[in-house]
């Protein structure tokens, strides 16, 4: 038997719930992102649900999911289509279900039951086989997601500029939804390529005069930007460094200073002496996440090593941008002289900490038109270290991979 489903339709199920709220009503992003296809894309959710023993959270998360399409079609007219076929009420439908890569699953009555959603756009179809209660907080990333596979798209190009061109684990990792081209910071790049969707700048290294001024020109166009930052770098007031370049959109990053908080500190081992909570090894969890950022939905257990504080105020920011921090400390963040930090054994790091002086932004985001003609928005994002995504960081916090990937996604338009 192919399926064990009831053949009765459920009218009441495909009421249209046009309630908006955080998890119905589509981000501008999403929006910018399906008007500009240049072919409307179908989305078809294919589902059998009549049967009692579907868990009600799988029965919410469909709802939702089918909302935030209706919703899609109302606000994108004309790039956006939505069919709804009930599986329950025909055995075709069924299997046209199943032949589009719908995966049953089981329950513990031992029927069956299936929720999937497919996107075409022209003659190519992309398929999620599964909509969980899971992902429920992520479903507009999956859904967009889904979108740029049905499309076939060539995969967004990033520009790194690093003191060290070798391929970093990261970019490896990412090399199947990314291409990359990574140009020495010794060298001077008149413009940034015409294809690049961001550029990444992850060593904070010193820019010739000519790259500097294209990186400037390029997000002034509305490009993204992505900074880690050094906090054991040194003070240098004539450095064409990109923290200089962050301080003309208000982000400054603190020199010769490093972040500590004790309640946040990561076992760390000392020699002979075992292991030692050491403050300036920082897992965040999700208290510490901005949740309320489209990228970091479901991100925890984020760490980060040596990493330096990144401020802002009314002052500083310009009037046209908005600055989003992304990662915190908790109210027991504190800010360490590098002496200090040097100096001190990390079996006494903890205790001879300063007091603690409220939450640290440890990685933000400004966005914003930076330049009145531009016809795109801005994004500048900063992280404190330049150690988050190093080999041992990613084998001590996979999450770090996962946040990287849903923000590259989320900046180069797939999410």
């Amino acid at each position: 038997m192919l399926l064990l489903i009831a053949l009765i339709p459920s009218l009441g199920w495909w009421q249209i719930d046009t309630t908006a709220d955080s998890l119905h009503t589509p981000s501008p992003q999403s929006l910018e992102i399906l008007r500009n296809l240049p072919s409307p894309v179908t989305y078809t959710l294919h589902v059998s649900q009549n049967n009692p023993d579907v868990p009600p959270s799988v029965l919410a998360a469909v709802s939702n999911m089918k909302t935030l399409l209706l919703h899609l079609r109302t606000m994108a007219p004309g790039k956006v289509q939505v069919k709804l076929s009930n599986a329950d009420s025909s055995i075709a439908a069924a299997v046209v279900a199943l032949q589009a890569g719908a995966t049953e699953q089981p329950l513990p009555t031992g029927t069956t039951y299936f929720a999937a959603l497919t996107a075409q756009v022209a003659e190519t179809t992309a398929t999620m086989p599964v909509i969980t209660a899971e992902r429920q907080p992520v479903q507009e990333y999956d859904l967009l997601t889904l979108t740029l596979k049905a499309q076939n798209q060539t995969p967004p190009h990033i520009t790194v500029i690093a003191e060290d061109t070798a391929h970093t684990a990261w970019q490896k990792a990412l090399s199947n939804s990314f291409t990359f081209s990574t140009v020495s910071a010794q060298q001077n790049l008149s413009e940034i390529p015409a294809n690049t969707a961001m550029v990444i700048l992850p060593d904070n290294a010193a820019l010739q005069a000519d790259t500097y001024q294209a990186v400037q020109t390029y997000l002034g166009g509305g490009g993204n930007l992505v900074v880690f930052t050094n906090p054991l770098q040194p003070a240098a007031e004539d450095d064409a460094r990109p923290t200089k370049l962050l301080q003309g959109l208000g982000i400054i990053v603190p020199s010769n200073t490093i972040v500590a908080d004790p309640s946040l500190a990561t076992l760390a081992q000392q020699g002979n002496s075992g292991n030692t909570a050491y403050p300036y090894w920082l897992t965040l969890t999700q208290a510490n996440i901005n949740l309320q950022l489209p990228f970091t939905l479901g991100a925890n257990r984020i760490f980060l090593s040596q990493t330096g504080a990144i401020i802002t105020s009314p002052t500083q920011l310009p009037s046209q941008l908005t600055f989003s921090p992304i990662l915190s400390t908790s109210a027991q963040g504190r800010v360490v002289g590098l002496e200090d930090y040097r100096t001190t054994p990390p079996s006494m790091a903890t205790a001879s900490l300063p007091a603690a002086a409220g939450p640290q932004v440890i990685a933000a985001m400004v966005s914003g038109a930076l330049d009145p003609s531009a016809t795109r928005t801005a994004n500048a994002v900063v992280f404190g270290s330049t150690e988050w995504l190093t080999d041992a960081s990613i084998a001590q916090a996979p999450a770090n991979l996962t946040l990287f990937t849903n923000l590259l996604h989320y900046l180069s338009g797939q999410g």
